[in-house]
């Protein structure tokens, strides 16, 4: 069928014009720094104390715009940085089927890491599926068990050689994991287990950061051009890594309980091996840091603010008597609960947006890079007090007749720190093994 009528014609070529523009102005961007056509405001990401300055940045456009949530864009990706809980909860758990993928360095990283830790779609679902079938919240005694076991080469390594504390920590981290994962012990010196996995997670840490995935465009440089230094890192860490991560899968004893001789047993998943090794090699790439960096808070906290421990010393003097804490009693103990709740306070691995999404009446484009603010967010005065920078496990708590008691007015925290929608599965676990550390080692 034709069109004759030029006035037709003519109105139709204004209709296909104007409805990208009617759609822009019913749901415009996110506020954010002044930006330029094509190359977007790059120089407006700090590329350092990222935290901080993108809660200024996220003031600012409340002042101004009133919106909690700061766009900005990295020549073609933009990148959105959520700086309050209702936005996180809204975009990222709400709506996580839409924003849950990881970032475009994505591709990069698999050219050399592969899919392992930025598994995206189905190959994610599998991941996910098949970690939650073999690990429930139920089965607490499994994990438990790893963890009091490893609990003293921790304390003999704290009285023995307390400068390499933070080590001592890694290693017992890796020892639980290990175990957990793959059934194998792992010794008090932690020698190349240890060393490979942490090599390979400060590789990851550094391309979270935004502006990292630039990177990939580096893929496409011939083998005899001179490549930057994160480059050859990745390079040198991923020949660490696969070999590793074989070497442990080849390593797992015969009739010991773990995480990948239940997926052999399992009828249904028993011959995907690839799947189990990319399965378990992401325990200790997602779960090392977040438990580690909480355990370093704690003793340094403890360390620094001895009335805090004092108190904390005292609830469970007062509830466990001369008993060491049993399974299952730290809920007994409020002001405990309150020191590990300030103890997870860092920022979450970036989401990618897989379809275009609207909040608060503004657009999120598809592709987007949704990085929440854990920082700024979790030292927000009008939800944590005016003191919300301080160490003050008191903030999570009320006094009453009988002592100190939870404060349920407060949102949880927990999601903020272990991430958000369907990339938590193992939030369970690292919490407990937290928890029973540090309840534990306070007890000794």
């Amino acid at each position: 069928m034709s069109i004759d009528n030029p006035s037709l014609v003519a109105l139709l070529a204004l209709f296909l014009v104007l409805c990208p523009c009617c759609y822009r102005i019913l749901y415009p961007l996110p506020p954010g720094p002044f930006r330029l056509p094509l190359i977007g405001n790059p120089w407006a990401i700090p590329l350092s104390n990222q935290s901080q300055k993108f809660w200024e940045w996220s003031r600012r456009m409340v002042q101004s715009k009133g919106s909690e949530i700061v766009y900005f864009q990295n020549f073609g990706t933009p990148l959105v940085v959520l700086n309050s809980q209702h936005s996180v909860e809204d975009l990222l758990n709400k709506q996580s089927r839409y924003s849950s993928n990881r970032p475009p360095v994505t591709p990069f990283l698999q050219i050399w890491v592969g899919d392992v830790v930025f598994a995206n779609g189905e190959l994610f679902k599998s991941h996910r599926t098949l970690f939650k079938k073999h690990f429930s919240p139920r089965d607490k005694k499994f994990p438990q068990g790893h963890a009091e076991q490893a609990l003293p080469d921790l304390l003999n390594g704290f009285r023995h050689s307390p400068k390499d504390w933070q080590r001592h920590i890694r290693i017992m981290m890796a020892r639980v994991i290990h175990g957990v994962a793959y059934g194998i012990t792992i010794d008090s010196t932690g020698d190349h287990w240890v060393d490979s996995a942490e090599a390979m997670i400060s590789v990851l840490n550094e391309a979270a950061l935004p502006g990292a995935y630039f990177v990939y465009l580096f893929r496409f440089l011939p083998s005899w051009f001179p490549r930057p230094y994160f480059i050859r890192r990745v390079d040198d860490c991923n020949g660490i890594r696969s070999k590793t991560i074989s070497a442990t899968f080849e390593a797992v004893p015969k009739g010991v309980d773990s995480f990948v001789s239940r997926c052999l047993q399992d009828e249904s998943y028993g011959t995907m091996t690839q799947l189990i090794i990319d399965t378990a090699g992401t325990m200790y790439e997602g779960g090392a840091d977040t438990t580690t960096i909480a355990l370093r808070t704690f003793i340094l906290a403890m360390a620094l603010f001895p009335e805090r421990q004092e108190a904390a010393q005292a609830e469970m003097d007062s509830v466990l008597g001369t008993n060491d804490p049993a399974y299952g009693e730290e809920d007994k103990l409020p002001y405990f609960k309150a020191v590990l709740r300030e103890c997870f306070s860092y920022s979450a691995f970036p989401h990618v947006t897989n379809q275009d999404l609207q909040y608060n009446g503004y657009k999120i484009p598809q592709g987007t890079v949704i990085l929440a603010n854990v920082w700024g967010i979790l030292r927000d005065p009008k939800i944590y007090g005016s003191n919300a920078d301080n160490f003050d496990p008191e903030r999570w708590l009320k006094r009453d007749e009988r002592g100190w008691q939870w404060d349920n007015d407060l949102p949880d925290s927990y999601n903020l720190s272990f991430g958000f929608g369907a990339r938590t599965p193992g939030q369970f676990e690292c919490r407990l093994v937290v928890r029973s550390k540090t309840c534990k080692a306070l007890g000794k």
